[in-house]
């Protein structure tokens, strides 16, 4: 009954009937648990994917930092900034410091305070007197700037 339910429809593109119509409901249902069957399956091919790309990814990105850290000793034994070489140039920055403020930084501190609706930090006054004085406020720390490495294709 299911076969010449189907065999109807494909022939003529009409459902004749509620019986027809649950027929077809039937084959509907196979069909979808085989296209849920092909997700799972494809789902499980792309984790197993994943995880391998996850593997051979760490594996490369060790051997990237290892190569960086040879050729930033490398740098590092010379006086120059950058270096040119025919596969790319090696290259070295000082960065600028980072200033880093206490919660209540500005309680201890309002000349640095400027107005808005809210009261916010003026930052780049508190770096202006740190730059004009050297001197480090209570409640400021100023982190030295590091030296940036990068490697240019």
């Amino acid at each position: 009954m299911f076969k010449q339910d189907l065999e109807t429809y494909e022939a003529t593109g009409i459902v004749a009937n509620e019986s027809h119509a649950d027929s077809l409901l039937w084959h509907y249902t196979k069909v979808d648990q085989e296209k849920q069957e092909a997700l799972r399956l494809a789902q499980q091919q792309i984790d197993k994917i994943n995880n391998w790309l996850d593997l051979e990814l760490n594996k490369i990105n060790g051997r990237i930092e290892w190569l960086e850290k040879g050729l930033k000793t490398f740098m590092s034994t010379t006086d120059k900034k950058t270096v040119k070489l025919p596969n790319g140039s090696l290259q070295t920055r000082q960065q600028q410091d980072r200033f880093e403020f206490d919660l209540d930084f500005m309680d201890k501190h309002p000349q640095f305070k400027r107005e808005k609706v809210t009261y916010s930090l003026d930052k780049a006054a508190v770096k202006k007197h740190y730059k004009d004085t050297g001197e480090i406020l209570e409640g400021l720390e100023v982190v030295p700037g590091g030296i940036s490495f990068s490697v240019k294709l």
